[in-house]
């Protein structure tokens, strides 16, 4: 005997975040050598609930997720990312290095976007807030925080986007 059952699908619950910026507008400057969390200022999606941002953090209810990241970062060298829980103080996820050997950190003349990523698996137990945050090399004879060290150069078209957090409750 054969039976057609058919199981409805559980819906995703998905947060899709990020720092949409408007024509011609850079990402902003950074500092280097601490730990910076990065803009978080735009909802692209929301369809979980109990989840938004607040002060360029994410408000994240307690479950387990899959999180994807992205950021870029203008004349910058060397880059790490990492996903971290403020309400707990530690680290979530940690991401991918970034490491740009033409890129003119510093310094005046061609600029290079580097790219950091993030993929990972955390849990959480209670409402979160979490800080996407990247933590740049100062190398020698490059001033600590300046207009040459910037979180992305814009783009010459309808908007820029410099991050980019994909969030899905599994």
């Amino acid at each position: 005997m054969s039976s057609n059952i058919s199981i409805p699908a559980k819906p995703r619950q998905i947060l899709h975040v990020g720092e949409r910026r408007a024509f011609n507008e850079d990402g902003g400057y950074l500092t280097a050598n601490v730990w910076q969390t990065r803009h978080v200022g735009d909802i692209f999606t929301n369809l979980m609930q109990g989840a938004s941002i607040s002060n360029n953090l994410v408000i994240l209810p307690a479950g387990s997720y899959l999180v994807t990241g992205r950021s870029f970062h203008r004349r910058e060298a060397t880059v790490n990312c990492r996903l971290f829980d403020k309400t707990a103080n530690r680290v979530l996820v940690e991401g991918q290095h970034a490491y740009n050997k033409n890129s003119t950190a510093g310094g005046t003349g061609t600029s290079c976007n580097s790219t950091n990523f993030l993929h990972g698996y955390f849990e959480i137990t209670q409402t979160t807030s979490v800080a996407w945050q990247t933590y740049t090399v100062n190398h020698p004879g490059r001033p600590t925080s300046s207009n040459a060290i910037d979180y992305g150069q814009r783009s010459h078209i309808d908007f820029s986007i410099y991050t980019n957090l994909l969030f899905e409750k599994v």
